[in-house]
């Protein structure tokens, strides 16, 4: 089952995930490439959802193909973080 595009606006309120190299933060709105720390700025999540990219894809493509386990926590060093998708 895949995920609409309001399910995740929805759950990524507040909420900051990590896929692939990029962990994608909610407030302020912005997509991080974990290892240059180049930041892309959006005013929101849905224009993230829109015309964000990580890496070779597009946000969009990423949670169209995604399901509700990239929203599933773990608890590690760091406190909580989302797994991501493979």
């Amino acid at each position: 089952e895949t995920m609409l595009k309001e399910t995740f606006l929805h759950k990524m309120k507040g909420r900051i995930i990590d896929i692939g190299d990029y962990t994608l933060y909610s407030n302020p709105c912005r997509i991080v490439n974990i290892d240059t720390g180049d930041t892309v700025k959006f005013k929101n999540m849905e224009d993230a959802y829109e015309h964000g990219m990580v890496g070779n894809m597009s946000l969009k493509e990423f949670v169209e193909k995604a399901d509700n386990s990239i929203f599933i926590a773990t608890n590690d060093d760091w406190g909580i973080r989302f797994e991501n998708m493979h």
